[in-house]
């Protein structure tokens, strides 16, 4: 199965298709001086990730495995701050910090509702920007949770 046409871009986001590092390095040491990822975080980010279940999953376990993920060097700072943004989304939803929801389900809807003209305006295209790169992400995450030995692995040959 090839990871990389059911999602584009997989292997670029920072932490993908490259090798593993040891164990117990620091998050510091995984991270250049412009804040991106380097190469050797994608073995942490799949061990983080494939605990997670994007399908059901509270908004606290979700900081839980951002900062996991920052922590353990398989995102950047740039990264992180990225991230927290969805769990400001989910506070602004009002979803409580310990119920289980489905963040595929809630970033479609995000993208439908921001997508559709208001009020006889068109769609902000910052704001279904903004949505497509966290969607982005979040079906990133679901796929290195349903096959996560393949994602990283050239599955093209």
């Amino acid at each position: 199965m090839n990871v990389s046409s059911l999602i584009p871009s997989l292997s670029d986001l920072p932490g993908f298709g490259r090798s593993a590092t040891a164990a117990g390095t620091s998050a510091a040491a995984n991270v250049a001086a412009d804040g991106s990822a380097i190469p050797g975080a994608s073995a942490a980010m799949r061990q983080i990730v494939s605990r997670y279940d994007m399908s059901d999953i509270s908004p606290n376990d979700f900081s839980q495995m951002v900062q996991k993920l920052y922590n353990n060097g398989a995102i950047s700072q740039k990264d992180l701050q990225n991230l927290s943004g969805i769990r400001a989304d989910l506070d602004k939803a009002g979803v409580p910090a310990d119920t289980s929801i489905n963040l595929v389900d809630f970033y479609r809807n995000q993208l439908q509702a921001v997508s559709a003209p208001a009020n006889g305006k068109p769609a902000n295209p910052t704001d279904v920007q903004s949505v497509v790169g966290r969607l982005s992400w979040i079906e990133k995450f679901s796929a290195v949770q349903n096959q996560p030995a393949s994602v990283g692995v050239n599955t093209t040959a």
